[in-house]
């Protein structure tokens, strides 16, 4: 297994000998990479928030954006077998589910084929109103995760993980740790928003279910 990180996003391939060398290849230089702490993603947003009053929405728009185009660069349309670009994206209740949504909006427009898992939506207007624009570009919204990770691998070229941001804290609930073990068993990559969901920010992956 190999886990990129781009940017705010973790991307994490499967596969044979050659594939992980064609990813070291065209691997991220980590080396001009930086890094948040969580304390500083919250001190950013708040500034953002405040100082420079950005509304939710508008910062939900920018990450989902910028999240569609690292995926875009690093997953390109051309290069994916299965079903023309066909891509699942796993949404939680919170802001990260939001970015989710947004990331897949962008994500169809760009020529993907992208699929919506969104167990628990909020009952509020932005994300009643994010649902109704991906619906009214025909993606379709799945009733369920299939629990055998296999189905998810041989139907999706890429999963895009938007349940849980750099905010959680403590034990998914048991709804989500069923769909968390799941994943975590797929043979397609994952990019996760923010972080792999389950993950604790400062101290990686501490929990069993986690991505």
């Amino acid at each position: 297994m190999e886990r990129i990180t781009v940017n705010r996003f973790s991307f994490r391939r499967k596969g044979s000998h050659k594939k992980k060398d064609e990813a070291k290849e065209n691997a991220f230089d980590f080396s001009k990479m930086t890094h948040l702490s969580q304390e500083e993603a919250q001190q950013i947003d708040e500034e953002l928030f405040t100082e420079y009053a950005f509304s939710v929405d508008q910062l939900m728009e920018l990450a989902g954006y910028s999240c569609a185009v690292a995926i875009a660069k690093t997953f390109p349309l051309e290069k994916m077998t299965r079903d023309s670009g066909a891509i699942l994206v796993c949404c939680g209740p919170g802001n990260n589910g939001g970015d989710g949504m947004v990331a897949a909006r962008h994500l169809k427009l760009f020529g993907y084929k992208p699929s919506i898992f969104y167990p628990k939506r909020p009952n509020k207007p932005l994300f009643q109103s994010l649902v109704k624009q991906c619906e009214g570009m025909d993606m379709p919204f799945l009733s369920f995760l299939p629990s055998e990770a296999s189905l998810i691998s041989d139907s999706y070229n890429l999963v895009v993980d938007a349940l849980f941001g750099f905010s959680f804290k403590g034990p998914p609930r048991s709804d989500f740790a069923s769909v968390l073990e799941t994943l975590k068993n797929v043979e397609v990559p994952i990019a996760s928003i923010d972080v792999p969901s389950g993950w604790d920010v400062e101290k990686g992956c501490e929990d069993v279910y986690s991505v």
